[in-house]
């Protein structure tokens, strides 16, 4: 990892009072309050991004064409599919580590 990318990281740690992250054998590791954050911003995603791509892909209108309904649609599913199976594995993680 260059010094570069080190220092801004140690920086953005420093701004938001959360830990650095530390990488071991490639992988980044980040705190437990940075997942934290970082699940929560996923769930948001299922809760809310999925239904409202779903929602205008699914929605008879005029205004989109059927190739940006298709992509709302590819979009909302993929969306759902990363994120669901990110959360699963978080808590059953979790579940398993208690």
């Amino acid at each position: 990892m260059s010094a570069l990318v080190d220092m801004s990281r140690r920086r953005v740690a420093a701004r938001t009072g959360l830990d650095a992250p530390v990488e071991r054998n490639g992988q980044v590791c980040i705190s437990e309050t940075q997942r934290k954050v970082h699940m929560t911003a996923e769930a948001l995603a299922l809760l809310v991004a999925v239904p409202f791509t779903a929602y205008l892909a699914l929605k008879p209108s005029d205004r989109l064409e059927p190739w940006e309904r298709t992509g709302l649609g590819a979009l909302a599913l993929g969306t759902a599919v990363v994120d669901g199976a990110l959360l699963y594995n978080y808590w059953r993680k979790r579940k398993d580590s208690r």
